[in-house]
């Protein structure tokens, strides 16, 4: 679902990566732009983004019962987060397309995994985690977090506001407000149902789970990797119909 949606989104902001779009004037390449903004804005696919985001939250939050080093993730999440900020905004500087992201999903992880450490190390007690999970949630639904204020031009306050939650600044934003409160109530599943850091499900064997394998040893790396690579492919094609980048 993620890749697909960035694939997407790649296709509908084809026209701001490139520098020729109308004078090529190709009639499929308009088609399959429209098709990509009436999917982007598409009410279903929304929903299941929403509950996409949501599962992939809850299994990170439940993913801290089985790091070895929760200090090192968080470090690898930051510096990930970091480096995919710096690139968008370089990039949108360059290309002025509007891709700019500030606090997407890996900065907000890395917030919700500090938060995590911080009270499992001042208040162990999974019930906390419960409870201020459930908190940030509700203070979601009662500002209607999905209806929040957007902005694509930064400033320092609109980033503060951003971080949590009570506005979208940016391409990709994920606040404190409710994102962090979804992992932090899958943090205390996790230290309900991987107590003993034992798996309830059976072990993958053959050859077939290697690449699932793969994917969940690497996801951070793969998530960075993905975007760059989809939109390499559709300015490679691009490129190929006549289009120019700059």
């Amino acid at each position: 679902m993620m890749v697909f949606d960035h694939f997407m989104f790649d296709l509908w902001y084809f026209p701001y990566f490139v520098s020729n779009f109308h004078a090529v004037n190709n009639a499929t390449m308009e088609k399959i732009v429209d098709f990509a903004e009436r999917y982007w804005v598409w009410s279903v696919r929304e929903g299941f983004r929403l509950a996409v985001i949501f599962t992939f939250m809850v299994l990170s939050g439940i993913s801290c019962s089985f790091s070895r080093s929760n200090g090192k993730r968080l470090i690898k999440l930051t510096v990930a987060g970091l480096v995919l900020s710096a690139v968008t905004i370089i990039a949108d500087l360059i290309m002025d397309a509007g891709i700019s992201i500030y606090f997407g999903i890996l900065l907000n992880l890395a917030m919700s995994l500090g938060i995590y450490m911080i009270l499992k190390k001042i208040f162990p007690n999974k019930f906390l985690y419960l409870g201020a999970g459930l908190a940030l949630i509700i203070a979601g639904i009662c500002i209607n977090f999905f209806y929040i204020d957007f902005y694509d031009e930064f400033t320092f306050a609109r980033l503060m506001q951003s971080v949590v939650g009570l506005c979208d600044l940016g391409s990709d934003s994920y606040g404190l407000i409710p994102y962090s409160g979804v992992f932090l109530v899958g943090a205390f599943f996790g230290e309900v149902l991987y107590k003993d850091k034992k798996t309830l499900f059976p072990p993958l064997e053959g050859k077939w789970s290697r690449p699932v394998e793969f994917v969940g040893r690497n996801t951070i790396w793969v998530y960075l990797a993905h975007q760059p690579i989809i939109l390499g492919i559709v300015l490679l094609v691009g490129l190929c119909m006549g289009y120019k980048v700059f």
